[in-house]
């Protein structure tokens, strides 16, 4: 009852029409200025070319402190360790926030895979019911057809002898017991 509950928010039932939709991952999922930024600079911190620029920017810092006489930052490096710890605070917030969000996202895939199954499974449940139908008008059939082989209702409607009409509709039903067999042999192969 509680995972239905939850899973409200992906469904949307019609009641006429007996149906269920269920709404895409777009019209649940709106991103908002700065989620989207996060997500970019999660990234853009995340990839090889990050990786390898702030490695040639470092380089080259370290390399300009070395060459110019008067170093504007000199050996212990203390303004580009205030620099780099400045980019590690502000950088990790932003890709934990983006993490988050992936993990929300992959929360709302999940449900709305829970509830894709769910809805499967209800029209599973339909079609085997519809089946159960069908086997059990076979059945009808079939004990009514066996009935009129054996002649017991043949006595029950008609003394003497069966005229013209009845025997067309006798063989009318057989045909209708054959056509049915054949739509459950294909009902039964198709499952």
């Amino acid at each position: 009852m509680q995972k239905q509950k939850r899973l409200k928010h992906l469904i949307d039932v019609d009641p006429y029409h007996k149906k269920v939709y269920i709404r895409s991952h777009e019209q649940l999922w709106r991103r908002t200025f700065g989620e989207r930024l996060a997500d970019k600079v999660a990234v853009f911190g995340g990839s090889w070319i990050f990786l390898i620029l702030f490695a040639v920017v470092m380089a080259i810092w370290i390399g300009l402190n070395f060459l110019l006489s008067p170093a504007f930052d000199p050996y212990p490096f203390i303004l580009l360790n205030l620099v780099l710890s400045t980019i590690a605070a502000i950088q990790a917030p932003v890709i934990m926030m983006s993490q988050n969000r992936s993990a929300k996202r992959d929360r709302l895939k999940a449900e709305r895979d829970l509830a894709v199954d769910r809805k499967a499974e209800m029209e599973i449940q339909d079609m085997q019911a519809d089946l159960d139908d069908i086997k059990k008008m076979i059945t009808e059939f079939r004990v009514g057809a066996i009935k009129l082989e054996k002649g017991e209702l043949k006595r029950a409607k008609i003394n003497t002898s069966l005229d013209k009409e009845s025997v067309a509709e006798i063989k009318a039903v057989k045909r209708e017991v054959a056509e049915i067999k054949k739509m459950l042999r294909s009902v039964v192969k198709r499952v």
